[in-house]
């Protein structure tokens, strides 16, 4: 069974299903490095404290989507050594 989907530019099959969440990731690390480089916060984790900035950054993402962007933030920021 074939997939319909989009190409990416290299001409293979796009794996991505939510380019809005593809647009706003750059603002998403931008709202999480704070905590990242605080450690976390009142003894909470980073995580915890970045998941609340950005639901209230984003507020029409469902809870899972702020989870999933927090999760590729703190991923980017860690192997970017941030």
């Amino acid at each position: 069974m074939v997939e319909s989907g989009r190409q990416s530019v290299d001409g293979s099959q796009e794996r991505r299903t939510r380019p809005d969440l593809r647009r706003i990731f750059s603002d998403v690390v931008a709202c999480v490095e704070p905590f990242v480089a605080r450690g976390g916060l009142n003894g909470q984790p980073a995580e915890y404290w970045a998941i609340h900035a950005v639901s209230d950054r984003f507020p029409q993402l469902a809870g899972q989507d702020a989870r999933t962007l927090v999760a590729a933030a703190l991923r980017y920021l860690g192997e970017r050594g941030r």
